[in-house]
């Protein structure tokens, strides 16, 4: 009897042994389950990251489009902050309107940092490989700057650049509403400072808290989640980014447009950028080339260059502006005589 007790406790030991052999069996398990899924996101990421470390220009199939104008070409150049998702987002919306005009392309920015050489570079590689000698631009917000420049750069390079459309372009940072928020930006990516992840999420949902219009608070989440994901622009390219818009000065290109056309896209509610106001500095800076009056956005919501959400809208305004300052279109379906 006196060695029962032994055995009670030699029982309870295996048992004990038995359930941490299980445990460790299954938190092992675990513990490789997820080892395995952040290897797969970090070599995500890092794939991501090589793939948006320079500019891009990607064309995309439109077969009437590309049957009917082989030598002229969109290109959607993005706004400030906008993904490479976002540029094809804006090109999708407005495709019903610029296939009437030209094939069809969109442009990403470099995560290294927005550089207007580089830009053209992609730019130039795009027309040659697809054969086109005429660019139409489409500035989305701040990309309506960056388009400006390019076309100064793709004229110089012996192409032809009838049209530019400034979709709620800033003429100067003036004309940027509530603009104290990017000085900080500006500032430290001229002194070589990059921004914290964890400061931009605080600005990203503070910007979304303070311009909610008709976002729930699930949506804001969802879209300040979205800013800091493998796929969103980095912080060095949203620093250039502001510093670019900082020091914006369209005056340097006045001279070099030649017969450029310059169309503005705008809404007097936008609460972005003062469209109005912004209208008026291009139609002054650029006297020769700017294509009176306005062409108004209003009832778009957001206010501020959103044909992503309200695509039948501006498909309107922009074929308003593009009978306005283009070539009667062909019809699409229409029988083209044959190249020489």
């Amino acid at each position: 009897m006196d060695g029962l007790p032994d055995l009670t406790r030699a029982a309870q030991q295996l048992r004990f042994i038995s359930r941490m052999r299980t445990t460790s069996r299954r938190t092992f398990l675990r513990t490789a389950a997820v080892g395995a899924v952040l290897a797969a996101d970090l070599g995500i990421t890092g794939w991501i990251a090589h793939e948006r470390s320079t500019h891009t220009v990607q064309g995309v199939g439109a077969p009437d489009a590309d049957a009917l104008h082989p030598d002229t070409s969109w290109l959607v150049l993005p706004g400030f902050k906008l993904s490479w998702e976002e540029s094809q987002w804006v090109l999708s919306s407005l495709a019903p309107s610029m296939v009437k005009w030209g094939r069809l392309a969109w442009a990403g920015y470099s995560n290294e940092g927005l550089e207007i050489a580089a830009l053209t570079r992609a730019v130039l590689g795009y027309v040659s490989e697809r054969g086109i000698t005429r660019m139409l631009l489409y500035g989305h917000s701040f990309g309506g700057m960056v388009a400006v420049q390019l076309a100064v750069r793709l004229r110089r390079a012996g192409l032809e650049v009838p049209l530019i459309v400034l979709d709620s372009t800033p003429h100067s940072r003036v004309d940027v509403l509530n603009s104290r928020w990017f000085d900080g930006l500006v500032y430290s990516y001229e002194l070589g400072y990059a921004i914290p992840s964890t400061v931009r999420a605080a600005m990203e949902l503070g910007e979304r808290v303070a311009n909610k219009n008709e976002r729930t608070w699930q949506q804001i989440a969802d879209q300040t989640a979205a800013q800091l994901s493998p796929l969103a622009p980095s912080n060095t390219l949203i620093q250039s980014e502001s510093a670019y818009i900082y020091n914006f000065e369209v005056g340097v290109f006045a001279r070099d447009l030649g017969s450029t056309r310059v169309g503005y896209l705008g809404n007097a509610a936008d609460d972005t950028v003062d469209s109005v106001n912004a209208a008026a500095g291009w139609a002054d800076s650029l006297p020769r080339n700017f294509v009176p009056p306005l062409i108004s956005t209003a009832g778009a919501r957001p206010p501020h260059a959103s044909p992503q959400w309200n695509p039948l809208l501006y498909q309107q305004a922009l074929d308003r502006l593009s009978w306005q300052c283009l070539p009667v279109p062909r019809a699409v379906g229409a029988v083209l005589p044959p190249r020489p």
